[in-house]
């Protein structure tokens, strides 16, 4: 009776938790389109009040912050996300670590900014480091409750809180960028941004911050965030790293070639992956003595990566020649076969971004470390030649061959991790299924290629419409006869959203 009554009290803790992803899915994919669409007008509206040199000097500014961040990065937020338990002391060790890195952060770039400033010989970017630094010590000093918020999958508030910065960002840009037309309309923007954040930080959570820390807490916090601290770099060097190389051997047209197709090509990574990640890891830590739950939660989200990424992968497979013709024009077709190439990319990137999750989830970051670890000394033997002999065909076909054997070492480390044996017929599906599909919405719009071949515009919009209307009847008919459990899943996420259940 009593272990009928645990499993009761089990499975409605395992409910709340399901309806709270599906909740935070939703935020997360709103807040996603609401930011992709704001900036886009931000930016049309930006275009037009200032010039080329101003988004350049901005751009330096970026890539210093970024470089910044990454290198001193500590993972404090995973750590806490991850931590079973987030005591008072716990919190105040974690906001006391980021304030620190927030001080260090604006003394080296106020101090360093004269430097930078001649290495790019340009005696404007001084002035607007010193300037930008201040948001260093805005975002250091930021309550630690924010963190909570993905750990508790209140995703309401965490995008509050992130919208609070990128609108008035915005307003303020725009605002001075009619006043002033030049770039110190981006630069207060974007200190205001922080300000504002730093205030919504506060308004949010109730947490406040002391001095009182406890030092177990410390090192706990360190000993998890070191290992993402080491992956952020070697990922960084995997993705950043054939850029610098194609620039330096190949030239500057040949990398804005290479530069746009990754972009093309990695959609299904940037655009599904994007919101799914945000909400596995946070689900994963809050189940990571569950695993049979864990396990079913892991199908489940790795199931709806492949359904979306697998016909957008596809889609632009067949359909890159022609939007280069219609939206980018000639001078852009040598992007169409590595954009193909890189396609592989995309998809298996998608599909790895549902492992890493896990990995954080269940307090071992440090496989996360030695797959990027793997991923690197793999491409770094084979980009060179290939770039050399191929030029960025060469590059597409090094990315992408790293990434498909990668995909196979990781699918059997977390087959094992997560005892995925008792589910071999599901975890089959879960990835095959999705091709099968793609594999039929691409014959559908080669017939169609075929019959409208003298329209590109036709072609381009008859087999959107056609090819994914194929793929959804494929993936319908596996559901119903081979059970994929596709339908079930959706349509759960939607009564969840509803709060039905």
């Amino acid at each position: 009776m009593g272990i009928g009554k645990r499993d009761l009290m089990l499975e409605g803790q395992s409910g709340k938790l399901a309806h709270k992803v599906a909740r935070g899915t939703f935020w997360v994919a709103g807040s996603y389109i609401f930011t992709n669409i704001f900036y886009f007008l931000r930016t049309v509206i930006l275009v037009r009040l200032l010039n080329p040199i101003d988004f350049g000097l901005m751009g330096i500014a970026r890539v210093v912050i970024n470089m910044l961040n990454l290198f001193s990065e500590i993972g404090i937020d995973r750590a806490l996300v991850q931590k079973k338990e987030v005591n008072a002391a716990t919190l105040n060790s974690a906001w006391l670590i980021t304030a620190i890195r927030g001080i260090v952060l604006f003394i080296l770039l106020y101090l360093f900014s004269p430097l930078i400033s001649v290495f790019y010989k340009n005696e404007n970017i001084n002035p607007i480091l010193k300037v930008i630094s201040l948001s260093f010590l805005f975002n250091g000093f930021t309550s630690a409750g924010v963190f909570l918020f993905v750990k508790e999958l209140n995703f309401k508030n965490k995008i509050i809180f992130e919208q609070a910065n990128a609108v008035s960002n915005t307003i303020v840009s725009v605002a001075l960028a009619i006043i002033f037309k030049n770039v110190w309309a981006l630069v207060i923007g974007h200190v205001v941004g922080a300000i504002v954040g730093f205030i919504f930080s506060y308004t949010l959570h109730p947490f406040r911050p002391s001095l009182k820390f406890d030092l177990d807490a410390l090192k706990g916090l360190f000993k998890f965030g070191k290992y993402v601290f080491g992956s952020g770099i070697l990922v960084f060097l995997t993705i950043q790293g054939p850029d610098a190389l194609v620039g330096k051997a190949l030239g500057l047209e040949p990398l804005g070639l290479y530069v746009l197709a990754f972009s093309i090509a990695n959609t299904p990574t940037t655009s599904v992956t994007h919101v799914v990640s945000q909400i596995a890891f946070p689900a994963y830590a809050a189940l990571q003595d569950d695993l049979p739950r864990l396990r079913e939660g892991y199908l489940k989200i790795t199931r709806l990566v492949a359904f979306l990424s697998a016909p957008i992968a596809g889609g632009i497979f067949m359909l890159i020649p022609e939007f280069v013709q219609i939206f980018l024009g000639a001078r852009w077709t040598p992007i169409v076969l590595p954009v193909r190439i890189l396609c592989i990319l995309g998809f298996f990137r998608s599909v790895n971004s549902t492992v890493s999750p896990v990995f954080y989830g269940i307090g071992r970051p440090d496989i996360e470390f030695k797959l990027a670890g793997f991923n690197l000394a793999l491409l770094a033997l084979s980009i060179y030649p290939l770039t050399v002999k191929m030029g960025i065909v060469g590059t597409s076909i090094a990315f992408s061959a790293v990434s498909t054997i990668s995909v196979f070492y990781i699918m059997a480390i977390i087959y094992r991790l997560i005892r995925l044996d008792t589910e071999k017929a599901q975890f089959f599906k879960v990835l095959f299924f999705p091709l099968v599909g793609t594999l039929l919405m691409c014959f559908s719009i080669s017939m169609l290629k075929l019959i409208f071949f003298r329209d590109l515009i036709m072609v381009f919009s008859v087999s959107v419409l056609f090819g994914g209307s194929c793929y959804l009847l494929t993936l319908y008919v596996l559901d119903r006869y081979f059970g994929y459990d596709l339908i079930n899943t959706i349509q759960f996420a939607i009564d969840s959203f509803k709060g039905k259940g």
